[in-house]
Parts: C-alpha cells; sequence; structure tokens
C-alpha cells in the first residue's frame, strides 16, 4: 500500500488561514500555482490581462461550468487534485486575495506547440505560470524536440507573454513552471532582456528538462541565477534531460516510480519540502544513457526519429493519450498499418529510442502505450513479431 504524504492539500489545511502578509510567499506557494496552470479555464478566464477575476469567482465559476466533470478529469500523466487544490485556494484566507488573469492556451501542429500560460497577482507580485506538458501528443513531441539543441516554439510564446504582462502588471514578477513549464520559466528569465530582468523576483523550477552546459555559461543565466529555485524528485526523469544548474533541492516522493514527477506526491513540511541527499540509481542511469544517445546523433537524426514517433501515433487516430487508452483496438490496428510502412533503419531508430525509457521507467508510461510495454504495446506484439519476421 502506498505510504501517503503530507502535500499541498494538506498545506492548505495547516496554513490556509495565513495571509501572504503573515508568511511570505514560498515554494510550496508556487508547486501549488503550478499545478493550477494545467485546469481548463476557456471561457472563463480570456487572455487579456486586464480581465481579472478572483480566485474565488474562477472557482466558482469552474465548479458552475456545463463541462466541469469533464474538465475534471486533466490527463493520463496529470493529477485530478488540481481540481480540489483550486478549490481549497479559493476557500482559504491565504489565497482569497489573488487575481487572477491572462489565461493562455496555444496549440499549434505546424509550429509544435502546446503553450499554457496564467497570471496570478497579490500585494506587489505577479505569478506568470507556465502550464507543463498536457494530455496531447502534441506535447509530447514538443518536449522531444528540446533534444535539438534549438529553441522551441513555447519559448517564443513566453517570451511575448512576458512582455505584455510587463506593460500591464505593476510591481515585480514570480515566473513558475512545472515540468515543460519550468523549463520556459528558467528559459525566458535567462532571455528575457536586463530591463525586465530586473522585474524579476523570484524564478521557480519543478523538475523541469535542463539545458546543454552552454547556457549556464550565458550572461543572461548568470544574472538570474541568484534568483532561481529548483526541485526535482529522487527519481527524476523529466529533470534529468541534459544539463542542471549546480544548485537545487532533492525531493522526497512518495511513489517509488517515474510518477515522482507528480508534485503531489512530494513530502511536505510547514513551508517547504522535505529534501532528500541524492538521486535514486535509476535517475542517474536515465540522465547518463538520455544524455548520451542525444550527444551521438545529429539535430536532423533526432528529428527524424521524433517525427516518425508521432506520426505512427497520429495515424492511431487518437490526439492524446487519453483518446489512445479508451479506444485501444481501432488504434492499435492503424498505428501497425503505419508501423509496417516504415524502413527497417525507421523501426529500429524508434525501438532504440522507446527502449531507452523501457530499460529506465519500468511503468507504463504514456509513451510507451504506443510501442512499449503498455496496453497498446500488448495488442501490437504478436502483429509486430509476425510482420518482422515475414
Amino acid at each position: 500500500m502506498k505510504e501517503k504524504n503530507p502535500d499541498l492539500l494538506d498545506y492548505l489545511t495547516w496554513r490556509g488561514d495565513l495571509t501572504f502578509r503573515q508568511s511570505p510567499f514560498n515554494e510550496i506557494d508556487a508547486a501549488i500555482l503550478s499545478q493550477l496552470s494545467y485546469l481548463n479555464l476557456s471561457d472563463i478566464l480570456s487572455d487579456s490581462f486586464k480581465d481579472k477575476k478572483s480566485i474565488y469567482l474562477v472557482n466558482e465559476l469552474f465548479r458552475s461550468h456545463k463541462e466541469f466533470k469533464n474538465r475534471c478529469f486533466i490527463g493520463q500523466m496529470i493529477n485530478p487534485k488540481a481540481v480540489d487544490l483550486l478549490n481549497a485556494c479559493a476557500h482559504s484566507e491565504r489565497f482569497d486575495e489573488v487575481i487572477v488573469s491572462g489565461y493562455k492556451q496555444i496549440i499549434d501542429y505546424e509550429k509544435v506547440e502546446q503553450f499554457g500560460a496564467l497570471s496570478f497577482s497579490f500585494g506587489k507580485h505577479t505569478c506568470i505560470v507556465f502550464e507543463g506538458t498536457d494530455d496531447s501528443f502534441l506535447g509530447w513531441k514538443e518536449d522531444c524536440y528540446m533534444a535539438l539543441n534549438e529553441p522551441i516554439a513555447s519559448h517564443s510564446s513566453a517570451m511575448e507573454y512576458f512582455e505584455q504582462a510587463a506593460k500591464v502588471n505593476h510591481g515585480d514578477f514570480i515566473l513558475i513552471g512545472h515540468s515543460k513549464g519550468g523549463n520556459v520559466a528558467l528559459k525566458l528569465a535567462a532571455s528575457c532582456s536586463k530591463k525586465l530582468q530586473k522585474r524579476i523576483f523570484a524564478v521557480y523550477d519543478f523538475d523541469g528538462p535542463g539545458f546543454p552546459l552552454a547556457f549556464f555559461r550565458t550572461e543572461g543565466f548568470k544574472e538570474i541565477e541568484p534568483k532561481l529555485k529548483t526541485y526535482y524528485p529522487q527519481f527524476s526523469l523529466v529533470g534529468m534531460i541534459f544539463d542542471q544548474q549546480k544548485d537545487y533541492h532533492i525531493v522526497k516522493s512518495s511513489d517509488p516510480g517515474p510518477m515522482q514527477h507528480d508534485p503531489f506526491t512530494w513530502y511536505v513540511l510547514g513551508t517547504k519540502f522535505i529534501y532528500e541527499q541524492d538521486f535514486t540509481k535509476e535517475s542517474k542511469f536515465w540522465k547518463e544513457t538520455v544524455n548520451d544517445w542525444a550527444a551521438k546523433m545529429s539535430s536532423d537524426e533526432k528529428r527524424k526519429v521524433f517525427d516518425t514517433l508521432f506520426d505512427v501515433a497520429w495515424a492511431g487516430e487518437a490526439k492524446t493519450f487519453t483518446e489512445l487508452n479508451n479506444n485501444k483496438l481501432k488504434c492499435a490496428n492503424l498505428i501497425f498499418s503505419a508501423y509496417t510502412k516504415l524502413s527497417k533503419e525507421e523501426k529500429q531508430n524508434l525501438f532504440d529510442f522507446v527502449n531507452i525509457i523501457k530499460d529506465v521507467a519500468k511503468a507504463n508510461l504514456p509513451l510507451l502505450e504506443i510501442f512499449g510495454t503498455g496496453k497498446i504495446s500488448d495488442i501490437l506484439k504478436d502483429k509486430l513479431k509476425l510482420k518482422d519476421e515475414e
């Protein structure tokens, strides 16, 4: 039986009666906001920073929305407790004065972009929260494109969002992100103008992918480094991609495997997480293996692998992992048909990449549902074996 950890919701039970004036904004507050960014708030908030609503009103509109039940399921890899978290924030004195605005969502298949951002304002602070990877294949493909050593589309959208927010909101900014959102927040902080950098109070990165070593030698990063607060679980997969900055916290988690990526599994004590001394051996092995794979291939070679993987995935006529899971047999047959049309080289490159994940995760992660160890692969297994023997 999985151990119950004191989590983000427990924190609001313990300290929800303390305002930010009584107890300053901290890492747990930042983690809470990072999870609220995954909620579907379309038709509730606009992308205007002048269209401001209290967090209490946002919660009321969310819970009374005609699509409320559907919106409670956020995706295969995102904790639905985010719905309860919004409700708890709305009814706490701590978040009582928080104003929400600037709800931005971009889905662009041509640019390979899944971007989301949301602003929370209180006192002199505005927290800009960048959404991590959602339930879509598109979001995961954009994640993979980080391995190409070039900016992803979300980096540009984040810069535009920040510049617009800075024109409307006074005071300073706290940049926050979980998963891909953490990478986007850090990239933005290190790349924006010096004028905007001076308005950044802090940057919170929760298990976001890293960067090539050269990034940490840039003047922009050195300028923002003292304001950076980074957190990884012991068994980190996402956060171990590429290199990391020197100073970070390793957080204790109640989950034994890859789902440590979920901040709801992280142990909370007072205004901080409970920290550990080192990463697991699996996390270290993953970092070495995936980074070695990426270093051996050119950007064009990696792009071909990723494009092949997601072209085959989309052939199943599912755009999200939820749709894939709900239509296993139909998707498996369509995926099989697309797979058989690949060249031997494409098949080999594809499986080499997926096997890196399988060797470390040893669990049913979404990408493995396509060609790995999950339910979809169980349906495909015999067909693929027979076809390869022909």
